[in-house]
This record gives structure tokens, C-alpha cells and sequence, in this order.
């Protein structure tokens, strides 16, 4: 185990848990193609209800690459430094539960009605604990 250095006050536990982890997050929603300054719900009833008014995106620190589910279906080009509220997750156990659920459809999408991307997201950590993620 390393130590001392400027990683003694356990900086190096919190950069090694991004480095080897997945991570799941919030940004604000976008309206024509600007952020909208509207941040409600993440923690409340309307989170356990999947109608935070933010978008929910994974991003896979082993290989860079990111996921998520939106109007026009599904979204691969996200900005990591744009997302609060993260979650982290088993890089291995979660590409694999993205795998298992596959791809979504735009035609699907519905803000309040049909499926969004908190949906999704929920769906794929579902299928990450029932593949023994913890």
C-alpha cells in the first residue's frame, strides 16, 4: 500500500474508486440545446419515481465510454464533467448488465408516460445487482 505524500489524507482511496469504477449521475435537462436552470427532485419522491427533472447517464471509467436513453434514443456522447450526484459501480458487472438490457427506442421515449433515461438507468442497475454487483 502506498502512502504518505499528498495522497495521505486519502485522496488516493477516492482516485482509485474513479479510476476502476463506473459511475452514474445527473445533469440538468437541455432545452434547445442550453442547459435549463431548473434542478428538482434528485432524493425526493420524484426520484424514486423516475421524473427528476435532470437527465441520468452511466459513464464506464474503464474504457471511457458512457450510456444513456433520451428522445432520440440512445445516447453514447455525453459530457463526464457536466454530471453531479454520482453513483459508482463495478466497471465489469455494469457492461454487462448494459449488454443484458440492450438497446432502447426512441418511439418508446415519453417524459412522464412512457419510458426516459431514469428508467433505463434503473432498469440497467436492476440487472447490475441481479448480476451480484454490489
Amino acid at each position: 500500500m502506498l502512502g504518505g505524500g499528498k495522497f495521505a489524507s486519502g485522496a488516493m482511496a477516492g482516485a482509485f474508486v474513479h479510476m476502476f469504477n463506473a459511475e452514474m449521475g445527473y445533469r440538468p435537462l437541455k432545452y434547445k440545446g442550453r442547459f435549463t436552470k431548473v434542478v428538482l427532485g434528485v432524493g425526493t419522491a420524484l426520484d424514486r419515481d423516475n421524473n427528476v427533472l435532470r437527465h441520468q447517464h452511466i459513464f464506464f471509467d474503464d474504457d471511457g465510454t458512457n450510456r444513456g436513453y433520451g428522445s432520440t434514443g440512445m445516447m453514447q456522447h455525453e459530457n463526464r464533467s457536466e454530471y453531479t450526484h454520482m453513483q459508482y459501480y463495478d466497471d465489469k458487472i455494469l457492461h454487462q448488465a448494459v449488454n443484458n438490457v440492450g438497446n432502447w427506442d426512441a418511439n418508446d421515449y415519453g417524459t412522464w408516460v412512457n419510458h426516459n433515461c431514469q428508467d433505463y438507468v434503473d432498469v440497467v442497475v436492476n440487472e447490475y445487482y441481479r448480476l451480484g454487483g454490489k
